[in-house]
């Protein structure tokens, strides 16, 4: 598991990590760079990553519309401990995310 205090040195640890990062979990609403544009980059450089938001707000507790909720889950807050794990065990039994240039077919 990977920590980061903020999204800015998550996207150092990121960039960093000779592994591979099966799950991305991110809070939406943080400071410096907030999850959605965190996860934006984050996907750039690794486009099958599976990300997961967690998030307070309402708002965000449906997908909206913006492109990178698409192929997201999102836990509303407040969630408990096995609440999270079954997400977790259920995103990653999914397939990973096919990024745009996977899924052209030739």
């Amino acid at each position: 598991m990977l920590e980061a205090s903020d999204g800015a040195e998550a996207l150092k640890i990121a960039a960093n990590h000779k592994g591979s990062i099966d799950l991305f979990l991110t809070d939406i609403v943080m400071p410096r760079i907030n999850g959605i544009d965190l996860a934006q980059r984050v996907r750039e450089t690794l486009p099958g990553v599976r990300v997961a938001f967690m998030t307070g707000y309402t708002e965000f507790s449906g997908k909206n519309g913006q492109n990178v909720l698409i192929d997201a889950s999102i836990l509303q807050k407040p969630f408990s401990r096995s609440t999270l794990l079954e997400q977790v065990r259920n995103i990653l039994n999914t397939a990973p995310r096919r990024s745009a240039e996977e899924s052209k077919v030739d």
